[in-house]
């Protein structure tokens, strides 16, 4: 096995040599079994009675000694510790390594439209469920610093690696619908330019779509060519929804393949070669809280505005999704055991940040799944600590062992009796100090909200913004290149000059022209492109939602919440209904028109 097992305990003071993917914890600077005497560290806090749950299997009657940020010793417990040192009772519990998860989106909420910004909330739910160090496998390129503002201490928050923008074509996932530019490239020939632009500009691993089978179809794919090009630039990330998706990542030369496929039969055969799958059953998260009580304590993490956008799907609004949805989860757990018999080397992943999966909790889901799938739950456990801190690069953390960093998760109950224990947390450490509330040191380029700045913080880029009063049409509320927008992206009375590349709102020229996208009038000098919808001429509409989107040519008004068509007050009359009437900015300066 590339894991270790241990049915019984086994001798701690190093660690089993059959281990070929996790390296090796370092040497004990103390005696393992004896206490340190005279030479125990003057400042020090211990975990004292406590069993290590870590790959090794299960040491009893333990007690771990923490100085600073690192595990200084794991010795017999209840020794006569020096008076000055700050003893905590873990008698009858268990202690974990903090867990990993190789799968996340810390950009986004869980909700299937958006519902504020949830980054702060976030951070905060993976760190309450001991989850203290994730890959996010895409995002806005702001996750870059948020990353670099975690690894300075200077924000709370799990340590990450961040892949940052997928690459993808032109209407395939992570945007098979609508051209977000904050997440996705369009690779078109220039896949290993792209991947060369994205690594110098921060990702420490470039995701891929290499193609997405949705629900009852299948988007664009990647040409390989172009994939190859990408996996020769650096590690690589590749999400794959099929048998032969996996196999073309990994004959392309992708190291990392970001989801067990979940269209069709795989063979363990088909990820040889493969240096990492990420299980990611819960990816299917409709399927997985359709029938859950959202009002249960377990829950308490979530946002409330994502809990109710939740509430509304375990209706029958979504039941043809949910049926697809579970179909998924049921290949993948299929999948998932074939994997775990071929002894492949799973990471436990959840893609938190999708729709419907939950931050934080939803790690925990995933290692019952790996049990469920086959695993031991030691193995399950290995799976989210040494295996993934081996895998990313993190060799000061994976394991309960001197010298690695106190990154802890103390548990009330057995979880190498019952994987399901994970969850039954007592308190979390990270770097030998108890989690508490994210919190950010003000300045940088990276803010949660207006705390962090002098002024307010842009709630789509997380950078500090100049302060602007809405209504954003004011003329000479923001420079040229932005516009005053709430600063909570939805409705409050206070804005920041959000930037925006900038479009035509008259030859409505935005790119790439197959989501048919409209060019949306921002304030006199701005316009942005946003995703157009089926909504015709002087129906109501709004922006949230893709249902109440207007067509593209269509402009929604903020006025009445109705689409209209845009025209040039200036020109020939160009009108399908009625006549083209000048709209003007506070002021009276002039700005579009619109046919009504």
């Amino acid at each position: 096995m590339w894991l270790w097992l241990a049915c019984t305990s086994p001798d701690v003071s190093e660690p089993s040599d059959s281990v070929a993917v996790a390296e090796s914890p370092v040497d004990s600077p103390q005696d393992s079994d004896t206490g340190g005497g005279p030479d125990w560290p003057d400042a020090a806090w211990v975990l004292d009675g406590v069993t290590v749950a870590d790959a090794r299997g299960r040491q009893e009657d333990r007690a771990v000694i923490v100085v600073g940020d690192l595990i200084w010793d794991v010795v017999d417990a209840g020794q006569d510790w020096p008076q000055d040192w700050r003893v905590v009772d873990g008698t009858g519990r268990y202690v974990l390594p903090g867990l990993i998860d190789s799968h996340v989106h810390l950009a986004y909420s869980g909700s299937y439209g958006f519902v504020g910004d949830t980054v702060e909330q976030n951070l905060a739910a993976q760190l309450a469920w001991g989850v203290t160090a994730v890959v996010d496998a895409g995002g806005p390129e702001w996750t870059w610093s948020m990353r670099d503002r975690i690894a300075a201490g200077e924000l709370a928050g799990p340590r990450m690696k961040a892949a940052g923008p997928f690459l993808t074509a032109v209407g395939s996932h992570p945007c098979e619908t609508g051209n977000d530019r904050g997440l996705c490239r369009y690779v078109d020939g220039d896949g290993g330019e792209l991947a060369s632009g994205l690594r110098s500009g921060g990702a420490d691993v470039v995701k891929v779509a290499l193609s997405e089978t949705g629900i009852g179809v299948t988007w664009p794919r990647l040409d390989l060519g172009d994939l190859a090009d990408i996996a020769s630039t650096g590690e690589t990330l590749v999400h794959v929804g099929s048998a032969e998706d996996l196999r073309d990542a990994i004959d392309q030369g992708a190291e990392h393949i970001a989801h067990v496929p979940f269209a069709d039969d795989i063979t363990g055969s088909d990820a040889v070669g493969a240096t990492s799958l990420s299980s990611t059953v819960g990816a299917s998260g409709l399927a997985r809280i359709r029938d859950q009580d959202l009002d249960s304590d377990v829950f308490s993490t979530v946002p409330e505005a994502v809990l109710d956008n939740w509430r509304t799907a375990q209706g029958a609004t979504y039941a043809s999704w949910a049926s697809y949805d579970q179909d998924f989860a049921d290949q993948t757990r299929s999948n998932l055991q074939v994997l775990v018999a071929a002894e492949a080397p799973l990471l436990a992943g959840s893609d938190a940040g999708y729709w419907f999966v939950p931050h934080g909790l939803a790690l925990h889901w995933e290692l019952e799944e790996l049990v469920d799938a086959g695993m031991e739950p030691v193995d399950a456990i290995a799976a989210a600590t040494s295996v993934p801190a081996s895998i990313w690069g993190w060799d000061d953390v994976g394991f309960v062992y001197p010298g690695y960093r106190a990154d802890l998760v103390l548990v009330g109950s057995d979880p190498l009796a019952d994987i399901g224990n994970t969850q039954d947390i007592v308190r979390i450490w990270q770097g030998g100090e108890p989690v508490g509330d994210v919190w950010l040191a003000e300045g940088g380029p990276f803010c949660l909200d207006d705390r962090d700045c002098a002024e307010g913080c842009d709630p789509f880029e997380h950078v500090c913004a100049d302060a602007c009063d809405p209504p954003y049409v004011t003329s000479g509320a923001c420079d040229e290149d932005s516009w005053c927008m709430p600063e909570d992206g939805l409705s409050s009375s206070d804005g920041v000059c959000h930037p925006e590349e900038g479009c035509d709102w008259l030859a409505q020229d935005c790119d790439p022209a197959y989501y048919g996208e409209n060019c949306v009038p921002a304030d006199v000098d701005t316009s942005y492109c946003w995703p157009s919808g089926p909504r015709e001429a002087f129906e109501t509409c709004n922006y949230l939602d893709a249902g109440l989107r207007c067509e593209q040519g269509l402009f929604c008004s903020t006025l009445n919440w109705r689409c209209y068509e845009l025209c040039d007050p200036d020109g020939p009359n160009t009108c399908s209904a009625g006549t083209c009437h000048q709209e003007r900015a506070e002021g009276g300066e002039e700005w579009f028109g619109l046919c009504y």
